[in-house]
């Protein structure tokens, strides 16, 4: 019994690591934004405009992305949209772009 407590310990750790939604998704949509601001390099961010409602969104993408400059000023990229209910009501947040948008830029 001793010998799994660490392994159980470990286990709780790393779940609890983990993001998870509890809010209820209510939709998930594709649409277009432009990058209306780049920050980098240790600590890259960008700020997207929705091409239609000219909504705003500043998102982390990473700590570290070695194709930061290949992201332009300007440039259009199809995005997901989802939205959740939340207990204050509903919010949206883009999907995918943490981690997985320094990867898109790597392999243009």
């Amino acid at each position: 019994m001793n010998r799994l407590l660490p392994l159980v310990l470990l286990v709780v750790v790393f779940v609890s690591g983990c993001e998870m939604r509890s809010d209820p998704l209510v939709s998930s949509t594709i649409k277009t934004y432009e990058v209306i601001s780049i920050q980098r390099p240790k600590h890259f961010m960008v700020t997207f405009r929705e091409v239609g409602t000219k909504n705003v969104h500043l998102e982390y993408i990473s700590k570290r992305c070695s194709a930061w400059d290949k992201l332009k000023m300007g440039s259009y990229w199809n995005l997901t949209e989802e939205t959740y209910q939340g207990k204050d009501g509903p919010y949206t947040m883009l999907s995918g772009v943490r981690g997985e948008f320094c990867w898109k830029l790597e392999n243009l």
